[in-house]
Formats: structure tokens, sequence, C-alpha cells
């Protein structure tokens, strides 16, 4: 696994994925995130995929707190938009 900054990741992402390299991705040397790259067909192990929906869902929330949304605005917001976009 390699280690590289934010800075160096955008520019190399690319040829990481390329090369199929994972790299632990750091900002202000403290770890920040993960780069695992997926081979052809690769499948997510299913506690992976739990773990990044819990994450993913508890910055959603946070997102949505922060801004004083509730969950029944956001989705009225979007099926308001799913009938507009239907609409073109």
């Amino acid at each position: 696994m390699k280690m590289t900054t934010v800075r160096e990741f955008r520019k190399r992402v690319a040829s990481l994925m390329r090369e199929g390299d994972s790299a632990l991705i750091t900002r202000h040397g403290k770890p920040s995130g993960l780069f695992l790259p997926l081979g052809e067909g690769a499948e997510i192990p299913m506690d992976l995929r739990m773990a990044l929906v819990e994450r993913v869902g508890a910055a959603v929330s946070k997102a949505l707190a922060a801004k004083g949304a509730t969950e029944k605005e956001v989705l009225s917001d979007f099926r308001r938009h799913k009938k507009t976009r239907r609409r073109r």
C-alpha cells in the first residue's frame, strides 16, 4: 500500500487505478481516506458495504442537520424534481 497526500492523490489517481495500487491518503500528515481499486468484476465484501452505507448515511444526516432540513423536505424536493425531469 502506498501513502500519498490529497494533492498527490488527485494528480495520480488515474495511474493508481491503472496499476491497481491501493493508497492511504493523508491530509496534514493524518490519515484522511483510503483508495482501494476494485479489479474487473470484483465484489465488495458485505461487511465493507455495510460500513460504507453507515458512513455515508451519517454524513448525509449530519449535512441535513447542519442545513436544518428534514427528511420529509428532502423527499418532497426529490419527488418534485423527478416530476419536472420527466416532462422534458
